[in-house]
């Protein structure tokens, strides 16, 4: 009887520790930008660059830009005007939906104290689908092609 209540009180106290996993904020996760044409958000595609990326953790920032790799690590996390800023040792992002059921969120990005702010439209990865694709005319490539 002793060994069954040992046990029972051991699982009792060790349960809630395996069980409470800590919940993920909205703003984690894997983020792609999309652009306004016509009224509409859609996903557009430039010519030979990479789409611009970004996947957040609780703990680092991990952004594809279209020419480059910027990575962040997360110093502190402050709720703000129904969003969140994140702030790195010099970058701050501030994440904040503009349609949670559609998945898009406006991120304001400074890279440096001495760099202007940027603000960005993505959708996250559970919404991805739903936007249309688009790709930079072929016109556009060709004149590219030249400058690089």
């Amino acid at each position: 009887m002793t060994r069954l209540l040992f046990a029972l009180t051991l699982l009792y106290l060790l349960l809630p520790a395996c069980t409470n996993k800590r919940q993920p904020q909205p703003y984690e996760g894997n983020w792609t930008q999309v652009t306004r044409i016509n009224n509409a958000y859609v996903i557009y595609i430039p010519c030979a660059l990479d789409l611009r990326k970004m996947k957040v953790t609780d703990s680092a920032i991990h952004e594809v830009l279209p020419m480059e790799v910027n990575d962040s690590r997360i110093v502190s996390t402050t709720p703000v005007n129904g969003g969140y800023r994140l702030k790195g040792k010099e970058s701050v992002y501030t994440f904040k939906w503009l349609d949670q059921q559609k998945g898009t969120a406006e991120w304001t990005i400074q890279y440096s104290p001495s760099s202007p702010e940027e603000t960005v439209v993505f959708v996250d990865d559970d919404h991805e689908k739903d936007f249309e694709k688009v790709h930079q005319p072929e016109s556009d490539c060709a004149n590219n092609a030249d400058t690089r």
